[in-house]
């Protein structure tokens, strides 16, 4: 965790195809919903199956957001 809202998943096998990533939540007994910072895609973790497999790409590491959170981007291109 890269403070309460950010989530990096290191990948350590250079052959690795996919991982097994935990996304937790606040409240041991609610659902927590994560995104995928590079696709925007939806993860909800339940109580008993907060463990989501994901995708490994070789041009960036697994990382997720916590729904509700606010991060800041740079969008526009530096001159």
């Amino acid at each position: 965790m890269l403070g309460p809202h950010l989530l990096v998943q290191p990948v350590t096998a250079i052959e690795l195809t996919s991982t097994r990533v935990y996304l937790p939540a606040d409240q041991p007994d609610q659902p927590a919903t994560w995104y995928d910072l590079h696709t925007g895609t939806k993860f909800t973790s339940m109580p008993g199956a907060r463990v989501a497999t994901v995708d490994v790409h070789a041009d960036h590491v697994p990382a997720f957001v916590r729904g509700g959170a606010v991060l800041p981007k740079r969008m526009r291109l530096r001159r």
